[in-house]
């Protein structure tokens, strides 16, 4: 399927920078990328690199290398005595491979988390030129976010309103619509496990966001096509959906034989009715607005006014149901046979989902 990733022209010779990071004097080939965010002329950056440096990391002979890498004949002009080569690519995202490329392991400071323009760049080029270096590095980061167990984490637990969200992790940092630039690159790359996640986190964007799309950090518009945009629409109503008749289930429950306090568990939860359904709860915690999941009633397991009975009854069923819709998501996304099975195969215990409500809980009473 088509995706509305913009793409760099080919760079002219106009006005040609030489790249601060790698300009080496000792280098042997230059190689012409788009810089994007000059934007009265697109004005081109030059790399003077090593040609035994890339041949390590492409997959491909040396002699075959260059022609791999360049848009028709080699430039009869030279640059400092070096043959030059132009790529349809930008020069943020050529920057990014060859950081990870010279510098390898200690291309990212440690201890904090690599920006998703490094990381997309890395995937986008390193696909691209079978550099497995940069992909696998990366890749390595944006599993954190995008994988699929690493993305329900990130969902059930977060403690914060919608609008103030935020997908990133220690190691990968996100811009609130980065997730529309990596359902297009997922989908170039096939990853169908990570496009099914950003696709969710597609759900989460306003209308406007996801009708206007997004610039990355080298100047390129992406948008989502016209289906991906359509199916990320129609999940919202099928999850809002799902939300919905579970809060409804829930509030018309019959009490339990074993609950302890049943007139005052019943009456507890005629008054939390107005919570979970009023609009502003949707917006605070969105589970119904737009189909979003995550906690619904926070408290369930700190209301003091339910039993102990119910209580823990109450936020294993809320638990149960969130594991459900998540197993589902590939039919809900109209993706049926991505690979989404055993994603709960680890200890995602009901302490921990109290632990989650209770963060939430915190969150809304301070």
């Amino acid at each position: 399927m088509s995706t509305t990733s913009s793409t760099p022209p080919i760079p002219n010779l106009t006005n040609v920078t030489r790249d601060n990071d790698f300009w080496f004097d000792d280098g042997n080939v230059v190689i012409i990328t788009t810089n994007l965010r000059t934007y009265s002329n697109l004005c081109p950056t030059a790399f003077r690199i090593h040609r035994s440096v890339l041949a390590r990391h492409v997959r491909a002979p040396e002699d075959l290398l260059l022609a791999d890498l360049h848009i028709g004949d080699p430039l009869t002009d030279t640059m400092d005595g070096c043959p030059m080569f132009r790529l349809p690519d930008s020069s943020h995202d050529f920057r990014c491979v060859l950081h990870a490329i010279y510098d390898g392991p200690n291309y990212s400071e440690a201890g904090k988390p690599l920006p998703f323009s490094t990381a997309a760049a890395l995937v986008r080029l390193g696909h691209k030129y079978d550099i497995d270096s940069a992909r696998d590095l990366g890749m390595k980061r944006l599993d954190s976010v995008f994988g699929k167990c690493s993305t329900w984490n990130l969902a059930i637990n977060r403690s914060a309103p919608v609008s103030e969200r935020s997908w990133s992790t220690e190691v990968l940092s996100l811009r609130r619509k980065d997730p529309i630039i990596a359902v297009n690159l997922f989908r170039t790359i096939n990853a169908q496990d990570k496009l099914l996640a950003a696709l969710y986190m597609c759900t989460e964007l306003d209308n406007d966001d996801l009708l206007t799309g997004t610039t990355r950090v080298d100047g390129l518009a992406e948008k989502l096509s016209a289906n991906d945009l359509a199916r990320c629409l129609d999940a919202r109503d099928r999850l809002a959906a799902r939300c919905t008749t579970y809060i409804v289930d829930t509030l018309t429950l019959p009490s339990r034989t074993d609950c302890r306090k049943k007139k005052t568990c019943d009456q507890r939860l005629k008054e939390i009715k107005p919570l979970m359904l009023t609009q502003e709860r949707h917006q605070s915690f969105g589970a119904t607005r737009c189909g979003i999941v995550g906690p619904i009633y926070p408290q369930w397991s700190q209301d003091t006014k339910l039993c102990e009975t119910c209580r823990v009854f109450l936020s294993d069923r809320e638990l149960d149901f969130q594991k459900t819709l998540w197993r589902a998501l590939p039919s809900i996304m109209d993706m049926t046979g991505v690979e989404w099975d055993n994603l709960f195969s680890g200890t995602y215990t009901s302490k921990m989902w109290k632990a989650s409500h209770m963060l939430f809980y915190n969150f809304y009473v301070s």
